[in-house]
């Protein structure tokens, strides 16, 4: 299986690296050189490339450059985690089983920036933590995993976003074992809503 990895924070790089373990194809990767959106920044281009995975930077992942980028190596899969940029729907077609978005929230509920600060802001009391087949709309598409984390009085941003990790990696551990196993359905390019 041939995968290409998207995202530029850390809780990517960790997503990335339970996929790198799966055994299957990385592709490419794409990460941006500095964001003022995200305090947990991560070059994941320049992690990449130390582990020899062919990885560019850019400020726009709807550019002609890099949907011609991520054709040339014909993905069968591709995973987008923690990215602040919607995918349009000539990019979501280039891979025949899907991309494979990430949102930490009860999707549908909270969807948008920010989610783990709002769960706080709203005194909500579990948080998910969800992967999803991505569309052209913000956090929608059909949910592949979900898993619900309760948040305690004394949680803050930080010890959520620690719990989210932990959760995260083992549901990316379930959803590449059900990848391999072909267990997971696709979803298809003609399903994309537009």
């Amino acid at each position: 299986m041939k995968i290409l990895f998207i995202g530029t924070v850390l809780f990517s790089k960790n997503i990335l690296d339970e996929v790198i373990k799966s055994k299957n194809q990385i592709v490419g990767v794409i990460g941006k050189k500095k964001t003022k959106y995200n305090s947990d920044y991560y070059d994941l281009v320049k992690y990449s490339r130390k582990l020899r995975i062919d990885a560019i930077y850019t400020d726009d992942i709807n550019s002609t450059k890099i949907l011609r980028w991520v054709k040339q190596r014909k993905p069968d899969i591709l995973f987008c985690v923690g990215w602040n940029q919607l995918l349009k729907k000539n990019f979501l077609k280039i891979a025949p089983r899907g991309t494979i978005g990430y949102h930490p929230s009860d999707l549908p509920k909270n969807k948008g920036r920010h989610p783990i600060i709002w769960s706080l802001v709203l005194g909500l009391k579990k948080i998910g933590s969800c992967f999803f087949y991505m569309n052209s709309k913000a956090d929608s598409g059909r949910i592949i995993s979900k898993k619900m984390i309760k948040i305690q009085k004394n949680h803050d941003s930080n010890i959520i976003y620690k719990k989210l990790t932990i959760v995260g990696k083992k549901q990316i551990k379930e959803i590449m074992f059900k990848i391999k196993n072909n267990k997971l359905k696709s979803f298809p390019q003609n399903n994309l809503q537009s």
